[in-house]
């Protein structure tokens, strides 16, 4: 019996060690999300809004995020320089996309935390977001004042006036 205890003693005694002798590390994740419109409109400005958190128990170094309109764009949307993050903390980053260059029925927009690996993450692999938009094409309505509006790059014209001469047509 004596010698259960001690077994059960040691164990208790390494896990209780493993627990809080273990390294301390940062965790970054990308917290939230959003685009405002929530469903852009092909070549019209978007706010992207993201939350940055490291959810780990040490505070992290310097780290860039980076956001990309469609996951398969090769040019950046918006990129942003931390100097860090202490452990269980965050930020909020927001920025002005200029627009869609097409509508898309489908595509994910991505962002990437830590993008260059400079952080030293007790989980690599929760760094990347992805997350499936929509682009809506602009209205593409009657112009003038009986339809939406113009749509962009298009002539805004309309019957401004009208007359007969005379005003009763004889035939």
């Amino acid at each position: 019996m004596i010698g259960l205890k001690r077994y059960f003693l040691v164990i208790g005694l390494v896990a209780w060690l493993s627990m809080f002798m273990a390294e301390a590390a940062p965790d970054l994740f990308v917290s939230e999300f959003s685009l405002t419109p929530e469903t852009p409109v092909q070549g019209s400005p978007v706010t992207v809004r993201l939350g940055v958190y490291n959810k780990g128990t040490a505070p992290s170094g310097p780290f860039s995020v980076q956001w990309w309109p469609g996951e398969n764009y090769r040019d950046l949307g918006c990129s942003w320089d931390l100097e860090g993050l202490v452990a269980r903390g965050g930020r909020i980053l927001t920025c002005t996309y200029d627009g869609y260059p097409s509508w898309y029925s489908n595509i994910n927009t991505k962002v990437v935390v830590d993008s260059s690996g400079s952080v030293a993450e007790s989980d690599e692999a929760n760094n990347i977001f992805l997350k499936p938009i929509s682009v809506s094409k602009p209205d593409s309505g009657f112009p003038g004042p009986v339809g939406p509006g113009p749509t962009l790059g298009s002539p805004d014209l309309f019957v401004s006036e009208f007359s007969l001469t005379p005003e009763t047509p004889v035939q």
